[in-house]
């Protein structure tokens, strides 16, 4: 997903104009942590992760500002990645900005956060700023046929792939953190039945209109969203009965 980021970053590499500094905002799971790996391979960097989240201390930036002058062993060039850069301390953040206001050729730095808001907005306008988008219903229906296909796996129950698309709330992550328990849970002839994606996923689908999974993997969004919303009109429970 989020192809418009994909391509600009793919113009950056192509023209070797990448910024010093890059900040990834987003929703968990949209893809923020894996992209900024993506760079950083593709830099062949060395790669420095700090989880502000558990521990956003001023000492840890020190830490960091410390090393960043520091030659590598590894690799002529090095990226930090931020996660939850929000979370930093305002003396944290202060000292962060001081680090980035004199960018060294060899050094990126990716932060990112699920809100934005919360970080210094002097430190924003030194970043090129990218907010990665939840999957739509096509890209989670391509994630879905790839694990099917790599796996040889079957849905005994095509509706029930509705309720993942519902739980997994845009997140790809979550989509195949799904699969993976459903591709274990299946039996010997690499069935899931919807007793098994009851027990993974906690939900039935069996008021579903049939047609509805059927637009979903079709990828036919707008007949998928049309269904959903003449269900709505007529009291039906597009997300299937919850226990309890």
């Amino acid at each position: 997903g989020n192809e418009h980021i994909v391509s600009a970053l793919k113009k950056q590499f192509e023209t070797n104009s990448l910024s010093q500094t890059i900040m990834f905002t987003g929703e968990a799971g949209t893809g923020k942590t894996t992209a900024a790996k993506i760079i950083a391979r593709h830099l062949n960097a060395e790669i420095i992760e700090i989880d502000c989240g558990s521990d956003g201390s001023i000492e840890t930036i020190r830490e960091l500002v410390d090393s960043v002058s520091l030659s590598s062993l590894f690799s002529n060039k090095k990226v930090f990645i931020l996660d939850e850069v929000h979370a930093l301390s305002k003396p944290g953040q202060s000292a962060l900005l001081k680090t980035i206001e004199e960018p060294q050729d060899n050094v990126h730095f990716i932060l990112l956060t699920t809100d934005p808001k919360k970080v210094l907005n002097t430190i924003r306008t030194r970043c090129v700023e990218y907010q990665m988008l939840p999957a739509n219903t096509e890209q989670i229906g391509a994630a879905v046929k790839r694990v099917e296909e790599k796996f040889s796996i079957v849905f005994e129950n095509r509706k029930d792939l509705w309720s993942l698309v519902e739980q997994s709330h845009g997140s790809l992550r979550q989509v195949y953190a799904f699969m993976e328990k459903l591709v274990a849970v299946s039996n010997n002839n690499n069935v899931i039945t919807s007793e098994m994606f009851y027990k993974v996923l906690g939900q039935s689908m069996e008021g579903v209109d049939e047609n509805l999974p059927k637009a979903f993997l079709n990828h036919d969004l707008q007949k998928a969203l049309g269904i959903v919303s003449e269900l709505r009109k007529g009291g039906g429970n597009p997300t299937g009965t919850l226990i309890g």
